[in-house]
């Protein structure tokens, strides 16, 4: 998995750089950046924000542009609240994490523009990605640069945790889940109508309408391989217990 660093430009309130390193911390991030800080990072407020992770701001380095915080990062996922006139490609977050987290694991990093002006074009273009968390541009409101950074953090901790996490009992795998193929449908077709008939299942109101409808009724429910093995040992055991049944002395009346 990649890891990240969080690299914050031109911030200019020393309670949102302390604040940054606490979420940085809580989510397993100990590598902050500062480009250009406009506020004093040993600050007392820094300090008091960053509760439980001033040793990330303590640690927290200080440069003088974009490429020097960037030189060692394999990719830069830049933030953007407001909307840009181009034709670049702006991720949600959970775009971001889909294209991001299956990654190698090198260092990435995740950028983040002045509170009142954010990050420039100039800027937004020396990173390989842009991410954007919606909101309501209606209510006037804007996110804080703490907020939009646990945001960003959380959903690419929450993408890692999936990608790590074995399959739970109950779920199915990747290859479980894989939807059905037109002919691989049509198979299973077969094997409902061969399992039926062993039962001594009478289509109505005949084979050929029968058909069709079970046809329609399987592409409407989109079966995966899993659906397939499943109905497929139901089948068996309906097979099996009708051969038990016919095979078993009746009793007298």
């Amino acid at each position: 998995m990649p890891r990240y660093v969080f690299v914050l430009v031109g911030s200019r309130s020393p309670g949102n750089i302390g604040a940054v390193c606490r979420t940085a911390k809580a989510f397993g991030i100990t590598d902050v950046r500062l480009v250009r800080p406009q506020a004093d990072p040993h600050d007392a407020e820094a300090v008091r924000l960053a509760h439980g992770a001033e040793e990330v701001l303590a640690a927290a380095r200080i440069v003088s542009d974009l490429e020097q915080a960037l030189q060692d990062c394999g990719r830069a996922i830049a933030t953007t609240a407001r909307s840009r006139d181009w034709s670049r490609r702006i991720l949600s977050c959970e775009e971001l994490a889909n294209e991001f987290v299956p990654l190698d694991t090198t260092w990435h990093a995740l950028v983040f523009g002045p509170e009142d002006r954010g990050l420039t074009n100039e800027e937004l273009a020396r990173c390989d990605a842009i991410v954007s968390i919606p909101i309501d541009e209606r209510s006037g409101a804007t996110l804080s640069l703490p907020a939009a950074a646990a945001i960003v953090a959380h959903s690419l901790a929450r993408a890692a945790a999936s990608e790590k996490r074995p399959p739970a009992r109950g779920m199915r795998s990747e290859r479980g889940a894989r939807l059905l193929q037109s002919n691989e449908i049509d198979e299973l077709l077969e094997d409902l109508r061969a399992g039926l008939g062993e039962i001594g299942f009478r289509p109505r109101p005949n084979e050929v309408r029968f058909r069709g409808s079970l046809r329609d009724f399987l592409a409407r429910a989109r079966p995966t391989e899993g659906d397939r093995l499943f109905l497929r040992h139901m089948l068996a055991q309906l097979g099996k217990w009708r051969r038990r049944l016919q095979s078993s002395p009746r009793r007298p009346a």
